[in-house]
């Protein structure tokens, strides 16, 4: 097994996961259930610039709304409710190669992951619980 140093995969995943719940203030985002929830990424977990990205996150209950989510109707929905100007922001940081911004900026990939766990504490720090809009979402910027 390789033993690194710093911050690990899981523990963004779990920062990440606790961040999307608070900003979404504990309840689904499409039909205002409290309980059993999931944490959904618009853009697929496998791209690494978006992954940690609590913009990318909509918090969704688990048997109804994170299963539509996953449907063609569901991802317009979420976009929606992601807001445009989000939307837009996250497309063009998706199609960023992780390696490429290591490269352009001179950042490692301990460095990233630092500013990454700092973006999240932040949030976490900052966020107020928001009047929960069902129909429209909210603008998350």
């Amino acid at each position: 097994m390789k033993l690194t140093k710093g911050i690990s995969t899981g523990y963004l995943d779990d920062l990440w996961r606790t961040t999307v719940r608070f900003v979404w203030n504990h309840r689904c985002a499409k039909c205002g259930v409290a309980g059993n929830l999931e944490a959904h990424h618009y853009f697929p977990r496998r791209i690494a610039m978006t992954r940690w990205n609590w913009r990318n996150g909509i918090l969704l209950c688990k048997w109804k709304c994170h299963k539509f989510a996953h449907t063609k109707e569901g991802d317009r929905w979420v976009e929606g409710a992601l807001g445009p100007k989000v939307y837009s922001s996250l497309n063009k940081l998706s199609k960023i190669i992780l390696k490429q911004h290591h490269v352009k900026t001179g950042m490692s990939n301990s460095e990233f992951r630092q500013k990454v766990k700092k973006e999240l504490i932040d949030k976490l720090k900052t966020t107020e619980k928001v009047e929960f809009q069902s129909s429209n979402g909210r603008e998350l910027i």
